[in-house]
Order: structure tokens, then sequence, then C-alpha cells
């Protein structure tokens, strides 16, 4: 019931009463979730993140993104996931997030909440489809105004950008990437 009222509170509907049916898409009706959707399955992630100077730099962890269609396919869940490794590769630390993302079709965008073991805190974004790209915006869980952006979304592989404003969204710094390719 929590689920069904964050989802709700998400695509800003009032909670739906239980009916005991489920609520299935009719054929042809468009759920949204085509873009992300394609990202369906596991991942193996190269990250890098911007240093002093605007030099790029390898994050030192082991990274998994993995994406599920959830809710009769009319919403999308992904995990991500980063393990720290010392010199002889075992794990010292894992770090683990959650999504959540829905395709509100009258407005046009997406819904979305992340939630993070290590903080503990629900941030909310929105996105919408740009041409091929899907950019979102939002407070993240360190209540940093911040732009997200997936591109180049492949069969194979995909990139994603984040950026932050310091300037109220005037201008936006790219401060970590990320490259995926498929693992299944």
């Amino acid at each position: 019931m929590l689920l069904a009222a964050l989802l709700s509170a998400l695509a800003g509907q009032a909670p739906m009463a239980w009916s005991g049916e489920r609520q299935i898409p009719s054929p042809g009706e468009d759920s949204g979730t085509e873009t992300l959707g394609q990202l369906e399955g596991r991942w193996s992630v190269r990250m890098e993140i911007v240093g002093q100077g605007g030099t790029w730099h390898p994050r030192g962890q082991r990274l998994e993104w993995r994406w599920y269609h959830i809710l009769d396919r009319q919403a999308i869940q992904d995990d991500y996931i980063a393990i720290d490794e010392d010199e002889q590769g075992k794990a010292t630390r894992r770090i683990i997030g959650t999504n959540i993302r829905i395709y509100n079709g009258d407005q046009q965008q997406w819904h979305m909440a992340w939630i993070s073991a290590e903080r503990r805190r629900l941030a909310t974004f929105t996105a919408v489809n740009e041409g091929g790209r899907v950019v979102m915006r939002g407070r993240n869980d360190q209540d940093r105004e911040v732009r997200n952006t997936f591109f180049d979304i492949g069969r194979e592989s995909f990139d994603w950008v984040q950026e932050w404003t310091f300037d109220d969204g005037v201008s936006w710094v790219p401060v970590a990437r990320i490259h995926a390719t498929r693992l299944e």
C-alpha cells in the first residue's frame, strides 16, 4: 500500500482504491517506458568523476546497474550497486540504491524516486524525453540540484552524465559520467 501511495504521489494522482482487479493496459496503450525500457537487463558501469582543474578520473569501484520492469510493465525499477575494493580485489564497502521510474503520459514526463541505502533519504526527480535522450532534474539525496542525462542509448551500451548547478540552473557543470555496457 505504501508503494502504491508513493507511485501515485510521484505521478501526481490520488491513490487508487484497490478493486481486487489488476490494471492492465489495453493493447497499444503507451506506457512511456520505451526509451528507458530498452535498458532492461544487467550493465557493467565505468564511472569517472571530475577532479580539480576539470580532469576526469576513474572511480575506483566495481559498478553494476540492473534494470527491470515492474507494475505490469508500467514502471521501471533499477538498482545501482557500487563495490569498493582493496588492492587485492576484496570488497570493503557496498553502496547500493534503487530508482522507481514511472512515465506520466498526460504530463509527458517521468517521475522518479531514488533511495540510497547509505543516505537513507528519498530524492525525487522529473525527466523528459528529448530526441532519444532522457534529461532528469531534481534534488539528489544530498539536497543538491542536479541534472542527469542518459544519451547514446543503444542495445549494447549507453552513456550518462551528472551535472551540478551553482546558479539555480543558469549553467551546469559536469561532475560525473558513466559508460555502461550490457552484461545480459
